[in-house]
């Protein structure tokens, strides 16, 4: 019975020829028929019937749901693989994550050491060059430095303050001119040398001139460089120093006056160093003893001079003595030169002292 419900064909085809028989019979011969029996008969094939479709019925929805279970059961074990596959993954990525960490850890701390170390390097490089820029502030103030900046696209001229470096006095060109600035008989040699460098005639710019400076005219050594050019090789930037030399330019007045003055003085005048060595003599002192002046630079101060007998030897060491003693000697003297002169001098020698009081 259960296989002909699991094959409801198989039933309808045993059922049906097996139950034509009860169902024509009351037809065919109703006379001869018992009804209640015919109908129990009639009632019992259709419950069988019934009974057999709905166990049919019933049979494959049982089976659908099997099919549905292991269906369900088969994607379950695939998500479980699947899960089991996940939480191995998970594992890996958690343990390639902890080594991660450790290993960002590592670079972290090694990180910090060099950016510790890097701090350090650059305090002391910042150190060196605050002291650096004291000792070049301190070199440009003691020298009478001044460093500038030349911005010839805009035409602003910046110079620095002798006194205070990192200062800067800012000059408009576009209002005033360098006319103004420059003393008048050095403008046009100032013009011309700025003009070839900046033509790129010459490597560098420089120039000795005289500026106005608190309403005095002042002389400076000027130097400078064009640093930045444009697409056109047109010039953009000039950079560059100037030294205050008017202290260099008195002193050198004063020599030239000096020299002028020993050279037109109507005596005989010469120079000695501390080993009694003739460093300079004017031009009267040659005339007087009839030398040139390349002859006796260099000689000792009693090389030109006959010394051939005691007597000048003994006024030789009193003149020594006289100046080691006393700084002086002033006598008159006869004295004999190699040149065949003899004559009649009045000497007088002065010894000049250095800071430590040599001579």
């Amino acid at each position: 019975m259960n296989f002909l419900n699991q094959r409801f064909s198989y039933f309808i085809a045993l059922f049906v020829p097996s139950a034509i028989p009860v169902l024509t019979l009351p037809l065919l011969f109703p006379q001869n028929t018992n009804e209640i029996y015919s109908t129990i008969f009639i009632v019992w094939f259709s419950l069988l019937f019934f009974s057999t479709y709905a166990s049919h019925k019933i049979y494959i929805n049982s089976e659908i749901l099997d099919l549905k279970n292991k269906f369900l059961f088969k994607q379950s074990q695939e998500q479980l693989a699947n899960y089991k596959g996940l939480e191995i993954q998970l594992k890996n990525e958690i343990s390639k994550t902890q080594v991660m960490k450790s290993e960002l850890q590592l670079h972290n701390h090694l990180l910090e050491q060099k950016v510790k170390e890097r701090i350090f390097d650059f305090k002391q490089m910042n150190d060196r060059l605050e002291n650096h820029q004291a000792n070049l502030a301190f070199a440009h103030e003691t020298a009478g430095i001044h460093s500038w900046v030349w911005n010839i696209e805009k035409r602003t001229f910046e110079i620095s303050d002798s006194k205070s470096g990192a200062e800067f006095k800012q000059l408009n060109l576009k209002h005033n001119s360098v006319d103004e600035y420059v003393h008048p008989d050095d403008i046009v040699n100032y013009k011309t040398i700025l003009k070839q460098h900046i033509k790129g005639q010459t490597e560098r710019f420089e120039a000795i001139y005289r500026v106005k400076r608190d309403g005095q005219w002042c002389w400076i050594q000027d130097i400078g460089k064009v640093v930045s050019k444009n697409i056109n090789n047109k010039p953009l930037r000039m950079v560059g120093i100037q030294r205050d030399i008017q202290k260099e330019k008195t002193d050198q007045e004063k020599l030239k006056l000096a020299a002028n003055v020993l050279a037109q003085v109507a005596e005989g005048v010469f120079i000695l160093d501390n080993n009694l060595c003739y460093l300079e003599v004017n031009p009267y002192f040659e005339k007087l003893l009839d030398y040139k002046q390349h002859n006796i630079v260099g000689n000792h101060l009693f090389d030109i001079t006959i010394n051939n007998n005691s007597r000048t030897q003994q006024m030789y060491n009193v003149i020594t003595q006289s100046l080691i003693q006393k700084g002086e000697f002033e006598s008159e003297l006869q004295i004999d030169f190699t040149s065949g002169k003899k004559l009649a001098l009045w000497v007088h020698i002065n010894a000049i002292y250095d800071e430590k009081n040599k001579f």
